[in-house]
């Protein structure tokens, strides 16, 4: 059976084929993936042009801001799983969680599972041992200059021009560069300067940055704001010739293809360069990506959520066929998990660090080895 699935969040789309994840799901499920993914082509008009012919896929993950799941409901695209709901005993393990998404949707009924949802406590950071938006650098290259000491923003500039210094003079290559960036993702604000903006305990909700702690609330247009440091460290960065020219108008695809091909020595993401890079025959030769030492920065993390994460969520499609098959089949719960999949293990131990691990009430700095 091949299912067709709506991913708001994917970076790749097209029939799934190879690779370890696709065969799981069809050697263990008989089920093939084909992704249709709006952030590789077409954007919000491949949501429109679905929605318009009442038929989004068979499994929906998609966002659920500025009313958008009432809306779904309303216009009876996706479908209220509650026939099916005591088979699905993973699901109902989390049912504050199911029932906070029907909350949301203004309207009784099993209409979707939120991502991110744990039984782990909430005060605890939620990414394992490795932080998720946190600077990533080529540790090779870090080694061959001599482990210079990083304090904060502006020493992390001059280690990653010596960097991009030293990664040009062994390749002779001049079309490496320190960090390269992708506008896919810009929203409210710049994405790639958000996260950035993790790196010192701040989170976005839209264009509000807000500590891990709550007690800082900080629009984006503040004067010498989170935000606004963190446009600035990537001024700097421009300035001084290190940020990858083609930034403002490619894609993801595009970029992610210069860090599997050692084009760049900054990763803002764990899941971004070490996949791409740390593979088992680079780091036999040392070579990977790992959590830069950069002394000053509280990585944000969200902390684990029981009722999981309501700004996305996964639905199966009011069109969909086998629909009981997808709700009640492991399936599901595969595409579920597969974000959260561990990571390869890094060349080199991580420096200690400090997470902050964030979820209301209470946001708390935790200290992670």
């Amino acid at each position: 059976m091949t299912v067709e699935v709506f991913d708001s969040l994917a970076s790749s789309q097209g029939l799934q084929k190879s690779g370890w994840f696709a065969k799981i799901v069809k050697d263990k499920f008989n089920i093939k993936l084909n992704i249709i993914a709006p952030n590789v082509s077409g954007g919000d008009t491949v949501f429109d042009t679905r929605s318009a012919s009442g038929n989004l896929g068979d499994l929906v993950i998609v966002g659920t801001g500025n009313g958008r799941l009432n809306k779904l409901v309303k216009a009876k695209l996706i479908e209220d799983m509650t026939p099916y709901y005591s088979s699905m005993k993973n699901v109902k393990k989390y049912d504050s969680a199911v029932k906070s998404i029907a909350k949301q949707a203004g309207k009784d009924g099993v209409w979707g599972v939120p991502q991110g949802v744990s039984s782990q406590s909430p005060t605890d950071p939620s990414e394992g041992n490795e932080s998720a938006a946190a600077p990533y650098i080529r540790w090779d290259i870090y080694k061959e200059i001599g482990y210079p000491q990083i304090k904060d923003l502006d020493g992390l500039l001059n280690v990653l021009k010596q960097m991009q210094d030293r990664a040009r003079q062994d390749t002779g290559k001049d079309d490496i560069y320190a960090m390269s960036l992708f506008k896919d993702r810009d929203g409210d604000v710049m994405q790639n300067a958000a996260s950035i903006c993790s790196w010192f305990g701040y989170t976005n909700q839209g264009s509000v940055f807000i500590s891990a702690d709550g007690k800082d609330v900080q629009p984006a247009t503040k004067e010498g704001g989170i935000y606004q440091q963190a446009l600035e460290f990537l001024n700097k960065a421009e300035s001084m010739g290190l940020v990858d020219p083609d930034s403002t108008t490619q894609d993801w695809d595009t970029m992610r293809t210069k860090v599997t091909n050692g084009k760049t020595m900054l990763s803002i993401w764990s899941w971004l360069g070490k996949p791409r890079m740390n593979s088992d025959e680079n780091k036999a030769k040392g070579v990977g990506f790992m959590l830069a030492p950069l002394e000053n920065m509280k990585v944000y993390s969200d902390g684990f959520q029981p009722d999981g994460d309501g700004a996305t969520i996964v639905a199966i499609g009011s069109k969909a066929k086998n629909k009981a098959r997808l709700a009640t089949s492991s399936s599901t719960g595969c595409i579920l998990r597969k974000a959260s999949t561990p990571l390869p293990p890094t060349p080199v131990a991580p420096p200690a660090r400090r997470i902050w691990a964030a979820s209301p009430p209470t946001r708390t700095a935790r200290t992670r080895p």
